[in-house]
């Protein structure tokens, strides 16, 4: 390898089992002493992602291949980003590294040097003599068949990594479709917990207020009775219609936890921010029926030890309740 830094293209390496270099098997591009026969291959990992580079090294000597892994490298005072591929084989570590973007082209170049290594064999096997041609046949077919199965190989393994990008895709929706309600599409009283727990968390290092607020729609039973289910299924999917369009996105996130009851999160808002909020819902929801109305209570604190969820729910619940009589001995008096 040369002093001068020039763009890294390929390097595959051969590595003992603590991860030292023994040998550069193939590079399309002079490297700034990144790798060195005798040296750990992380040698000259930036130290950001050593940690990075060392999980690499395990999971590939345990999981015995691994692809697509990109660590950053020094060279000259720049920092280089490479691609790592690796396989294990308890005796050897073999590492691929490219700093082609879009990609990871290694695999072809395997392939490319495994054709190499077959074509100088049977350039080899054609000096022999004549007396040994039936034999040389066989090591033709046999090399032949090494071959084709490396292909296989590598076919196998891109459709797989395919498969796992997939699978890991539809893992995540169907993990989103475990925490909303299906009505709704609201957040649902079991993510209600998750969530609590990681904003109280916060709330308690920064010290910032949260609010929580329980909702219940009034008169939601006559909304059924009168109009039918399928009239109180609207009422409900327009409220959280409502509710997504009036709280504020990355700070507040509504759940339905009952029939028609909600609760807001609200994170970094005080008792007037809720307030102000709740206004606007009471409003909004008032132009889409005449027979329900809104009811609620909120609490606001600043992250402490005592603000476990059940006491928080239980506060609030109580102070809907009072704002639901509060409304219904108004109602009685007009009427």
């Amino acid at each position: 390898m040369g002093d001068q830094s020039q763009t890294i293209q390929d390097i595959i390496l051969a590595c003992n089992s603590e991860g030292v270099v023994k040998s550069i098997l193939y590079q399309n591009a002079k490297f700034c002493n990144l790798f060195e026969e005798g040296e750990y291959f992380f040698k000259n990992v930036q130290v950001e992602s050593l940690a990075k580079a060392l999980s690499f090294f395990s999971e590939v000597k345990e999981i015995k291949r691994i692809t697509n892994y990109e660590i950053n490298f020094v060279c000259n005072q720049t920092v280089e980003t490479l691609i790592f591929s690796g396989s294990y084989d308890e005796q050897e570590l073999i590492i691929l590294a490219s700093s082609r973007l879009g990609g990871f082209p290694l695999y072809d170049e395997m392939m490319e040097i495994n054709n190499e290594q077959v074509n100088l064999f049977r350039q080899e096997l054609k000096k022999n003599s004549l007396k040994q041609q039936s034999a040389d046949n066989n090591e033709y077919k046999f090399y032949d068949e090494i071959s084709r199965l490396n292909n296989e190989l590598t076919n196998v393994q891109r459709e797989l990594s395919k498969k796992n990008i997939q699978l890991n895709q539809l893992n995540l929706k169907l993990e989103e479709l475990t925490i909303r309600d299906p009505l709704t599409n609201l957040y649902n009283k079991r993510y209600l917990y998750t969530k609590y727990a990681e904003e109280i968390t916060r709330a308690q290092r920064f010290q910032y207020s949260i609010s929580l607020v329980m909702i219940d729609i009034n008169n939601f039973k006559q909304v059924n009775d009168r109009l039918g289910h399928q009239e109180g299924d609207r009422l409900l999917k327009k409220f959280a219609e409502l509710c997504q369009a009036n709280i504020r996105a990355g700070l507040d996130y509504p759940f339905r936890v009952g029939g028609d009851e909600f609760v807001l999160l609200l994170t970094h808002c005080e008792e007037a921010t809720a307030e102000s909020i709740l206004a606007r819902l009471d409003c909004e929801f008032s132009k889409h029926t005449e027979i329900a109305s809104l009811a609620h209570g909120s609490v606001s604190f600043i992250g402490g030890s005592n603000d476990e969820v059940e006491l928080v729910l239980k506060e609030a619940d109580v102070r809907m309740y009072a704002h639901k009589n509060k409304i219904k001995a108004l109602m009685d008096t007009k009427g």
